[in-house]
């Protein structure tokens, strides 16, 4: 890892910058999934997340129309398997955001700690 860190110049700048980018990109997936799943978890209504507001509008989670595969069915239609689903894929794209985060952090910090 030190050649990677020794090819992208001096102080590693590269890894500050991947850092702060993951990191906001992180945030901007990690923290919308913890309030409406905090949302869910109050209300005791797992759907919540998905579910159609009281306005029409979507949460976060299911607005965009790139997200529009997560919007709740009809509630006669609703199952636990794919609420699981729902919850595996928003799980696994913030795994997609962490991984290289903490990548970046710990060769940035093993960088830092052997200069």
């Amino acid at each position: 890892m030190r050649d990677l860190v020794a090819v992208t110049g001096s102080g590693g700048r590269i890894f500050v910058v991947g850092v702060v980018l993951t990191g906001v990109l992180l945030a901007l997936f990690l923290l919308p999934f913890l309030w409406h799943v905090a949302r869910a978890v109050a209300a005791r209504d797992p759907w919540l997340p998905f579910d159609r507001k009281p306005d029409g509008g979507y949460t976060f989670m299911a607005r965009h129309r790139w997200f529009s595969a997560f919007r709740a069915p009809a509630v006669s239609r609703r199952g636990p398997v794919g609420l699981a689903v729902r919850y595996v894929v928003w799980l696994g794209v913030i795994a997609t955001f962490v991984y290289p985060f903490v990548w970046c952090l710990g060769v940035y910090l093993d960088h830092r700690q052997g200069a």
